[in-house]
């Protein structure tokens, strides 16, 4: 990845409920156990990130400024899946 998020990070999930993770260990965890009745469905503003190469923290205050990283890593965005995949093209 081109950045690593800096933590805690506080997320909610689709019930109103808020988790605090500790660790990409734990990020990880938590995204293996979602379910379609129970999942991540947001990020608390603001958090941090350390770019690849750097090791100063960055604080992304919106979404409008996390969709900017992750175009900037040239990263796949779930709009991207959706339109092409490797056995279809919309």
């Amino acid at each position: 990845m081109c950045f690593e998020f800096v933590y805690p990070l506080t997320l909610s999930y689709n019930n109103g409920t808020t988790v605090a993770v500790s660790s990409q260990v734990e990020l990880f965890s938590i995204l293996e156990n979602e379910t379609d009745e129970l999942y991540i469905d947001g990020i608390s503003f603001p958090f941090e990130i350390i770019v690849a190469g750097t090791t100063s923290p960055i604080t992304i205050t919106s979404e409008e400024g996390f969709w900017e990283v992750i175009q900037t890593c040239d990263m796949d965005t779930y709009d991207d899946v959706i339109g092409e995949g490797p056995c279809y093209t919309f």
